[in-house]
Order: C-alpha cells, then structure tokens, then sequence
C-alpha cells in the first residue's frame, strides 16, 4: 500500500511538472517584440499631423507649414520568407513662408496637398525591410502680395538595405544596438513652376548607421485603443534610414510604439534633432494574434501523458521481475 501512495505521488509530481512547463511554453514575455503573423487582410490606419521641416525647392525659406492627413497601410503579398507592406497617404499642407528676394522681405501663404506612396520589403526573420520604395507628388499655390504662383514636385526614390549581423530580428528585446549596413539609395526629383523645370537625379552607395534604442513595459493609448507596447527609438548617426513618414518630415530620429497585439505600430513620433516635427496615431486596425494552443495541446503536456504511462509499466515490470527472483 506504502509503495501505491508512493507511486501515485510520483505520478501526481511528474503531471504537475510537465502542466508547468506547457504553462512556461504558451506564455509571452512583455519585454519583446515578436514577429507578426501576417496575411493579406491585415490594414492599419493613421492619422498624421505636424509641420514640415522642409520643403523640395523652398529649402532657403523660413517658416511653418502645417501638415494633416490619412495614411493607410496594407499588406499586399506573402512570399515564401518575403512580406510587402504598402503604404498610402494624402496630407494637405498650409502655412506660410518667408524669403528675401532682392534685399526685400517677402511672406508668402501656401496651401497644397502632397500624395505618398511608399511599399516596403520585409524578409524573415529582420525587423527592418530589406527595400522601400518611396514616391511623393506636391501640387502647392503660392501668394505673394496679389501674385499667386502654382508648384509641382515629385520624388521617387528606391533605398536598398544589406543585412549584416547587427542588422535588428526577431523577437527585438530591450536595449541599445547599433546597426551598421550598407545602404544603396536611387532618388529622382523634378521640380516645375512658371514653365520652368528642374531635375535631380542621384545614387548613393553609403554605410548607413542607425542606434536603436529600445525600452518596454509602455501603455500607449490611442484612438484605436489601449495597448502594451515597446518604444523603438531610432536615430540616424549616418546615411539614411527607410522609415515611414520621414520622406515628409525629413527628420533624423523617429520613435515608435510597436505592440505584438497590433502587429504594428500604434504611434510614430518624428524629431528633428530634439524638435518633435509631427506624429501618427493609430485610428483603426484589422489583425489579429494567431489563437493560443490550449494547455493540453501543447507539446510538453503531450509528452508527459505519453512519458507517465510509459513510466508506470517501466515499475510495474521491474516490481514483478524482482518478486520472480
């Protein structure tokens, strides 16, 4: 009888160690970020607001120009290894401008809307994409005295990154990186006002340095909700960086609050220097965690239901083996 008790206690031992592990193998840590789980219905929608540091062809003017509008994100394919996020932004722009123009101080009002597409390439299991590519349209009127002047402007632009060791994966735990990569930058602009046009066109090959700081245990809450989130703060020491929204507020650092339950981010913040330039907000989102093996289903539990049996007739055959002798 002493020997029953004995053994059904070992039994009893044995479940609860393998329903603890099972436990340990589900649970999530609050301090990483994982690798979403996309699919093609997945869409995030932000509203973006702040002023532009600059503008393609008013670079020598001084001012504040107002920036709101609608971005929609979207993941478009999945290949294999290889996601594509789309992005999809209409903003209007409202501000003023100053200059001087042959010794004369001018102030000019400006109003216009800029359109931005930009598609990013993701490879599993990077944090960062692989290839953006970026493209822009302006159309801006100008008011001057009683002149009004109507601009164009377009941007395209293809930026390649080279994954090294310190490139950031999955899951993003925190701490400070630095990430060093070799970059490869394609831009084109054309700038037309009054019958005139001006194009640009350029190709960097630079070794980007971006610093990656990263802090968890936030509660960021937005229009779409509350959620626990990692702040990623990234910060240009040298190249360029492929992120959204920058193309715009051409910034140097960017910080974002990513949370697992989104699979995205819920707020971007823009800087330039120490100067918040603008943000997004995350309004509304379609995705979804994949659900949760239950307990019973996970692997550890199922290997203790094969492992105690298993262990029961091992003594039972050892104890008759030992009475025949």
């Amino acid at each position: 009888m002493k020997g029953g008790m004995s053994l059904a206690r070992a039994a009893v031992g044995l479940l609860a160690v393998f329903l603890l592990l099972a436990s340990l193998s589900a649970a999530q840590p609050d301090d990483a970020l994982n690798a979403p789980t996309y699919d093609v219905s997945n869409r995030w929608r932000y509203t973006v607001e702040g002023e532009v540091a600059g503008l393609a062809g008013f670079n020598d003017s001084a001012g504040s120009v107002g920036i709101r509008g609608i971005s929609d994100a979207r993941v478009t394919s999945i290949e294999g290894s290889r996601t594509t996020l789309s992005w999809t932004s209409d903003f209007s722009l409202e501000g003023e401008l100053s200059t001087t123009v042959e010794q004369t101080d001018v102030v000019a009002t400006l109003a216009g809307t800029v359109g931005v597409s930009q598609v990013e390439s993701y490879e599993t299991p990077y944090f960062m994409p692989l290839e953006v590519q970026a493209s822009a349209d302006f159309e801006l009127s100008v008011t001057a005295f009683v002149l009004t002047i109507d601009y164009s402007a377009s941007f395209e632009m293809l930026l390649s990154n080279t994954p090294r060791d310190s490139f950031p994966a999955y899951p993003l735990t925190v701490g400070e990186r630095v990430v060093d990569v070799p970059t490869h930058l394609e831009s084109d602009f054309t700038f037309s006002f009054g019958g005139s046009q001006v194009d640009n066109t350029s190709t960097i090959d630079a070794e980007s340095v971006l610093r990656l700081n990263i802090t968890g245990g936030h509660d960021v809450k937005v229009p779409a909700g509350t959620f626990k989130a990692l702040r990623v703060e990234t910060e240009t020491v040298n190249g360029t960086a492929a992120l959204p929204f920058l193309i715009l507020f051409q910034g140097t650092r960017q910080v974002a609050f990513y949370s697992n339950e989104v699979g995205n981010a819920v707020l971007f913040q823009f800087f330039s220097g120490d100067v918040e330039m603008g943000n997004a907000t995350l309004e509304s989102y379609s995705y979804s965690l994949p659900s949760e093996t239950p307990f019973w289903q996970q692997p550890a539990f199922l290997g203790g239901i094969l492992v105690i049996p298993a262990a029961l007739l091992l003594y039972f055959f050892w104890r008759e083996r030992r009475k025949g002798l």
